[in-house]
């Protein structure tokens, strides 16, 4: 069995010899053998003697708290003998320093801290200070274990040298071992060392200490499950490195836990650098400041080998894994993971996977930076790989770029980072794509580029390959890019047919701020997706091809602007605008053009360039022509033979706009052309395009129906230009039966196509004279007579001009209108306005009165043109004041007045049934005088005459029309003359009749207007003579002292006057009221007292073409 020795000096001669445990000497017992007994004089001997013989398996312990030194002034040092072994630090505490140059070797294993509870150091400093230590045999153990049990710690200072083949830091569980390289010149040179093998170890090369791996050295920080180890490389100078023509290994992480912390410039490298190397294990990299660099020359670098691995790239430092691979998550069971923060901080690979049989996870940010030659993220079948790049700065710059190669990765691209792969078709950048050998891989890709600034580009884009799930989001106001002889393939396949790629997205835009694509071209595979969802307007400049589909979802405009398109898929407009900006914008491939699907919240608008689709279904607006232009032409084919629609349309309550110049029949206009059937429900709006309006015959063809005509289309709002009116008819006039849609200055005309019932034809039916003779039969050829005209039937459709009036604008009766009620608001009548000046001041010369009187007015004023009904309520208030003062035997008036009135009129068209509102508001000012011969008897002349000023405020409301607001002003005078004549005059009462006579002068102003649909309403000037003819009967009291109450009845013929007219686009449209009107009217004047009277009256008035007013009025009067 093993023994172990002491030394002990001999009494004569005074050296030391190795004596075996249970000897005694020197009066010393065994219980001493561990406490300090010879290593002092051990030590001694190795600076006098020089070596001690080699005593076979022995060990040589320091303990007991003391401290041994091999000073530098012996140069051949200390060496052990074979296979002696040395403890420093057994049970206790002992401590072994190497200085001054001296150079110590010991043979065997070395021991610091070797029992629980134990502290053992050692100490090399100095130039030239060397403690070497090798294993005389290669199976007999490791040489250096510093913390077994313990507390170990090996300093390596100021130029000294630790040689050895293997060292452990941190034995046993519980157990602690650390070894410090420090300072310039101060190196380890070893084969391998284990850092927290089952305890905690720590090794640290700073401020110029130096560790050089040779061919096939290994490092191996936390070695066993409890194991937890840290190196520590720290300062400008301090390496771990490497013969980069060997084999070396560092493990972080190999079943236990194991950190690596390379800091402020410091360098470490090796051929194979693994973090969380086994299942279970913990392993983490942290690079920190300018200048700090882990290289990995050889071959790989693998982070999250099958345990978890961490990686921290911060402050400019940088990892250069310059072999075939680095790896994040890089076999079943792994999770890597790596920060790249900061600029300058950088990993440079030549192949880097981010999940490549494991779980990766990278994140790039703050101006940190990936180079590689090829990355990919989740690349075998159960890997799963996520790369976050965020900030300014931050970068990938890689040849080629693969997101989701059988198995699932993500990558983010935000906040202005940029990503660049220059590959071509096949190394450009590829999401979501299977490879042949992985059958079963999930094969799932996502990209998300986000943010103003932030760039993603590539010479070549693939969504989606051989049955693959790819998906590309871009938004935000990040970009894009694709070189100039590159694509974006949605969907991209080797395989023939459209089974091997299971689904491909690109999203522009995410219902925010869109994001800009900047490519050349865009192919969307049967089952690929294209999603414009965004909010803001964007062009698409790339060219569309393929037989996807294209969803519009957002509520942005979006103009696609190649005219190569020739996307022949399917399109859904579901919300926003798609239109197009140039030529073939929706496409140049008349072989087989796209369907188009339009939402109810989506536009569609062809923006006036003419196309042709295989399909379109309407929900919502579909545009033709745009800014004023007419003459689009949107044409339905039929291409199912080459796999597109068939040319249908179907109407689903959406819109059909269309520009028009109204017109004649040869009017331009934009077209639907259907080569297919016609389905469903469709409004159609129709904007004038300057047409003027005309009369029309057989109409403006406006879609045109090849098949089935079952579609309805209804006119969205009324179709007006000038004084006319459009309405939408089916079928032409020349054939009925002919499917289209017309715009025909007319009404709808129902009771047409009946007509054919009134079956005269079957009048021959008196078959019943067969009885009487068989001979009768003979004359057969009379049933065709009644065939014979049936053809012709349809002739009384065909005479163009002979069919209905032209349709006027019930608009136009109710700007008529307005003009009548302006004109006619102030007028008056002496009575209307003085009441009995006399009552309350009979007699009284020089005196004054002021007045008030409310009038009202409803007039059914007829029909203008023969199609509009009108009605009006005219409501005025006038006010005034006058003196009076006696003129001879007579009586003179003189005043001034003001007035307010407002006019609503309801026009309705009796063809269309459409209406029209109208309202006058206006004020006015005005003079009058009166001259009565008899001051005080009711009998007598009277002169009356008035001037006044008229402004008004008009407006005109047509259904489904913009408002109209217009101005106009009146100049009116008025001239009436009466002579009372006294019937019967007895003691208390008189009967009187007053012949009168009035003529009212008007000159109307209205301004020019130019309606918000176009049409020109010339400015209005019209002089208007208005004649009164009356007589009335009145009662009066011919007691002074009494009240008066002067009931009376009067009758009215009025003439002219009643004759407005305007000019809508240059057509002249008239309302002539009745040329006479007779008026019947009853009322009673009353005196109060006190100088105060009041009247009142009610009147009909009456005309031809079925005019009615029917009026009435209330008066007051003060006299003082």
């Amino acid at each position: 069995m093993n023994k172990i020795y002491r030394l002990v000096r001999q009494r004569h001669t005074g050296d030391l010899i190795p004596v075996a445990e249970f000897s005694r000497a020197g009066g010393k017992s065994a219980q001493n053998r561990k406490v300090g007994v010879t290593p002092c004089l051990l030590l001694a001997m190795a600076g006098m003697v020089g070596s001690v013989a080699n005593v076979g398996a022995a060990e040589i312990v320091i303990d007991g708290g003391t401290e041994e030194t091999v000073p530098g002034t012996k140069p051949d040092g200390w060496k052990t003998g074979n296979r002696v072994d040395l403890v420093i630090g057994d049970t206790g505490s002992g401590k072994l320093t190497v200085s001054d140059g001296a150079k110590a070797t010991t043979v065997g294993a070395s021991y610091l801290g070797r029992e629980a509870g134990a502290v053992g150091s050692a100490l090399i400093t100095g130039i030239d200070s060397r403690w070497k230590l090798y294993n005389y045999d290669p199976l007999y153990g490791q040489d250096l274990k510093v913390g077994v049990g313990g507390e170990g710690n090996v300093s390596v200072l100021d130029g000294g040298t630790l040689e050895v083949s293997f060292i452990e830091l941190g034995v046993k569980e519980g157990a602690k071992g650390a070894l410090a390289i420090t300072g310039a010149g101060s190196q380890l040179l070893g084969h391998q060392v284990i850092v927290g093998k089952g305890g905690v170890g720590e090794l640290t090369l700073s401020d110029g200490g130096k560790f050089r791996l040779d061919t096939f050295d290994k490092v191996i920080v936390g070695h066993d499950a409890t194991g937890e180890g840290t190196i520590n490389v720290d300062g400008a100078g301090s390496e771990l490195y490497y013969d980069m023509y060997g084999s070396s290994n560092i493990y972080v992480g190999y079943a236990g836990k194991g950190v690596m912390n390379v800091t402020n410039g410091a360098k470490a490298g090796a051929q194979q650098l693994s973090i969380g190397t086994t299942a279970g294990a913990y392993g983490e990299l942290n690079l920190s400041g300018v200048g700090s660099i882990v290289t990995s020359g050889g071959v790989i670098v693998r982070v999250g080998e099958k345990g978890e691995g961490k990686v921290n790239i911060t402050d400019g430092a940088r990892l250069d894994g310059r072999g075939s691979g680095s790896y994040l998550g890089d076999s079943f069971g792994g999770k890597g993971s790596a920060l790249i923060s900061g600029s300058g901080s950088t990993w440079k690979a030549a192949t880097l996977f981010v999940g490549y049989n494991g779980e990766g996870q990278m994140d790039i940010i703050d101006g940190g930076s990936v180079e590689a030659g090829t990355m990919r993220i989740g690349t075998r079948v159960k890997s799963q790989g996520n790369v976050l790049i965020s900030g300014a700065g931050s970068s990938i710059k890689v040849t080629g770029l693969d997101v989701g190669v059988d198995g699932v990765g993500s990558l983010t691209i935000a906040n202005g980072a940029q990503v660049t792969s220059t590959g071509g078709k096949f190394d450009g950048l590829a999401i979501g794509e299977r490879e042949l050998y992985s059958g079963t891989a999930p094969a799932s890709g996502t990209v998300l580029v986000k943010d103003a600034g932030t760039l993603l580009s590539a010479g070549y884009i693939n969504i989606s390959g051989d049955n693959g799930d790819g998906t590309l989001t871009v938004t935000d106001g990040a970009v894009v890019k694709v070189g100039s002889e590159g694509a974006l393939r949605v969907g991209n396949s080797t395989f023939s047919g459209s089974s091997s790629v299971k689904q491909a997205v690109l999203n522009i835009g995410t219902g925010g701020k869109a994001g800009i694509l900047d490519t050349p071209e865009v192919f969307v595979h049967s089952r690929g997706v294209v999603n414009l969802n965004y909010t803001d307007n964007q062009d698409l400049s790339a060219k569309l091809s393929g037989a996807g589909t294209i969803n519009h979802l957002g509520t942005g405009i979006t103009r696609l602007m190649s005219k190569d398109n020739i996307f022949g898929g399917t399109v859904n407009v579901v919300a926003g605008t798609l239109q197009a900006g140039v030529a073939n914008g929706f496409g140049a491939n008349f072989l087989s053009p796209a369907v188009f699907n339009v939402g109810n919240a989506g536009t569609l608008d062809l923006a006036g360039f003419s196309s042709i689709f295989s399909g379109l279904s309407n929900a919502g607006t579909v545009s033709l022509g745009s800014n004023g232009q007419e003459g689009t032409t949107l044409s339905l084919a039929n291409t199912s033979f080459f796999g597109g629609g068939d040319g249908s349309y179907k109407g689903e309550g959406g819109t059909l706009r269309l520009n028009t110049v109204l017109g004649g029949d040869d009017s331009v206009t934009d077209r639907l052309v259907i080569t297919g059937s016609s389905s469903g429900q469709s409004w159609l709006q129709v904007n004038n395009v300057g047409g003027q309006g005309a009369a029309t015959i057989e109409g403006i063809e406006v879609i045109s129906v090849a098949n089935a005509s079952d579609g309805v289309f209804n006119l969205q709002k009324p179709v007006v230009a000038g004084a006319y009116e459009y309405l939408l008819h089916k079928g032409g006039k020349q054939d009925p039966a002919d499917g289209n849609w017309y715009l025909r200055s007319e009404a709808v005309s129902v009771p047409e196509i009946p007509v054919p019932e009134t079956p005269e034809p079957e009048k021959p039916t008196p078959e019943t004279p067969k009885p009487e003779t068989p001979e009768p039969e003979t004359p057969t050829p009379e049933t065709p007579k009644p065939e014979i005209p049936e053809p012709e039937k349809p002739g009384p459709v065909t005479p163009p001009s002979s069919g209905k009036p032209s349709l006027l604008r019930v608009d136009a009766a109710a700007y008529l209108n307005n003009q009548n009620a302006a004109v006619h608001m102030f007028d008056h009548s002496r009575t209307d306005r003085l009441g009995e000046p006399g009552f309350g001041a009979r007699g009284k010369g020089g005196q004054g009165a002021v007045w008030i009187r409310a009038q009202r007015n409803n007039l059914d004023a007829g029909v203008v043109g023969e199609q509009l009904s009108v009605k009006t309520d005219l409501d005025v208030m006038q006010i005034g004041g006058e003196l009076q003062h006696a003129v001879g035997e007579g009586r003179l008036h003189t005043g001034l007045m003001l007035g307010y009135g407002s006019a609503d009129t309801r026009a309705t068209s009796d063809l269309s049934g459409r209406d029209a509102k109208g309202k006058v508001t206006g004020t006015s000012v005005g003079v009058y005088g009166t001259w009565y011969q008899n001051a005080v008897a009711p009998s007598g002349f009277y002169l009356d005459s008035w001037l006044q000023y008229g402004r008004y405020d008009n407006e005109v409301n047509g259904s489904g029309l913009a408002q109209e607001k217009y101005k106009s002003n009146t100049w009116s005078g008025s001239l009436e003359l009466g002579y009372a004549l006294a019937l019967y005059e007895g003691t208390s009462r008189g009967l009187y009749l007053e012949p009168q006579g009035q003529v009212i002068f008007t000159r109307f102003n209205g301004d020019a207007h130019t309606e918000d649909n176009g049409t020109q309403i010339a400015a209005q000037r019209k002089n208007q003579t208005t004649t009164r003819l009356g007589a009335r009967l009145f009662s009066n009291s011919l007691d002074p002292a009494a009240n008066q109450i002067q009931p009376f009845l009067q009758l009215n013929w009025w003439s002219g006057g009643n004759d407005a007219a305007i000019e809508m686009n240059g057509t002249r449209v008239n309302h002539k009221l009745a040329d006479n009107v007779y008026e019947a009217k009853a009322g009673v004047q009353v005196e109060l007292g006190k100088g105060w009277s009041t009247s009142g009256n009610i009147g009909v008035q009456g005309g031809k073409d079925d005019f009615r007013d029917v009026n009435g009025q209330l008066g007051l009067r003060y006299n003082f």
